[in-house]
């Protein structure tokens, strides 16, 4: 296995839920742009990084859904958690990798017409 940590995470409602982070390493040759970061633990490990990384790719999704119009959609999102330095990332991962969030959205194209 790679390396990985297991890190709690901050919910909004104010729980935590334990992840198990793989640790992403850069290229030896890839210079460090960044430098030295005054980084919190508990803001970089805040669970809101994995909500927004879900929601940014669903929007994203739906748009191109939509603009083909069909009746019902179903798409499903495979997102692994990873510790870049001291910050949490999200990566989207192919559908048939394990992945450490399965994120499922349908959307019915006349769903409120059908609830009339």
């Amino acid at each position: 296995m790679q390396d990985a940590d297991v890190v709690e995470l901050d919910l909004p409602d104010g729980g935590t839920v334990l992840v198990r982070a793989q640790h992403l390493h850069r290229a030896q040759d890839e210079e460090d742009d960044q430098g030295p970061s005054n980084v919190g633990l508990r803001d970089a490990l805040s669970f809101s990084t994995v909500s927004t990384a879900i929601r940014g790719v669903a929007a994203e999704v739906h748009r191109a859904v939509a603009s083909v119009g069909p009746d019902v959609a179903e798409v499903e999102l495979g997102f692994e958690v990873a510790l870049k330095g001291s910050r949490l990332v999200c990566l989207l991962a192919d559908a048939e990798t394990k992945a450490t969030i399965r994120v499922r959205l349908e959307w019915q194209k006349n769903a409120s017409a059908a609830g009339q």
